[in-house]
C-alpha cells in the first residue's frame, strides 16, 4: 500500500444498517442518524450545526470543516422532513 493512501474505510453491511435503524428511539436520534447516512458528515461537524445551519425547505445544511471553511451539503429527503 502506498504510504500516501489512507487505508480503506469499513462500509456498514445491510444488517449493521438495519439494526441501526431499529436501535432508535427518539426523532433527534432518527435525524442524526439520517443526517450522517446521507450526508457522510464529520462527527465533529454535525455536532457543530446549529438550527440556523438548516434548510430543509432546500434540503441543505450550511458546515463549517476542517480549516473552518464553510459548504453547503445536500440532505436526503428523509433526513430533511427528520431535520
Amino acid at each position: 500500500m502506498n504510504k500516501h493512501q489512507p487505508p480503506p474505510r469499513a462500509v456498514l453491511t445491510l444488517d449493521e444498517l438495519r439494526r441501526l435503524r431499529a436501535a432508535v428511539r427518539t426523532p433527534l436520534e432518527r435525524a442524526v442518524l439520517l443526517t450522517l447516512l446521507d450526508t457522510g458528515l464529520r462527527r465533529s461537524e454535525l455536532l457543530a450545526v446549529r438550527a440556523r445551519d438548516v434548510d430543509p425547505a432546500g434540503r441543505v445544511i450550511s458546515v463549517c470543516g476542517k480549516g473552518g471553511r464553510y459548504r453547503l451539503v445536500a440532505v436526503g429527503v428523509a433526513a430533511a422532513a427528520a431535520l
